[in-house]
C-alpha cells in the first residue's frame, strides 16, 4: 500500500458509486443492438476477407521480392 506516487482516480463521490452489473448489461444490450442493426454476418465476412487479402498480399509480395 502507498507505493504509487499519485492518488487513485475516482471520478464519483463515494456515495454515488455505479452499479457495475447494470453498466455491463447496458453495454451488452447496446452492442447486441448495434450488431443486429449492422448485420453480424457482413461484419464477420468483411473481417475474414480483409485478413485473407492482407495474407495474400504479404505472401505474394514476399515471394516476388525473394525471386527477383
Amino acid at each position: 500500500m502507498g507505493e504509487t506516487a499519485y492518488l487513485p482516480f475516482d471520478s464519483l463521490p463515494a456515495a454515488q458509486s455505479p452499479n457495475q452489473d447494470q453498466v455491463r448489461m447496458a453495454m451488452v444490450r447496446a452492442l447486441r443492438r448495434w450488431l443486429e442493426a449492422n448485420e453480424l454476418f457482413a461484419i464477420v465476412a468483411g473481417v475474414i476477407g480483409a485478413i485473407t487479402a492482407l495474407s495474400l498480399l504479404l505472401v505474394l509480395g514476399g515471394y516476388l521480392i525473394v525471386t527477383r
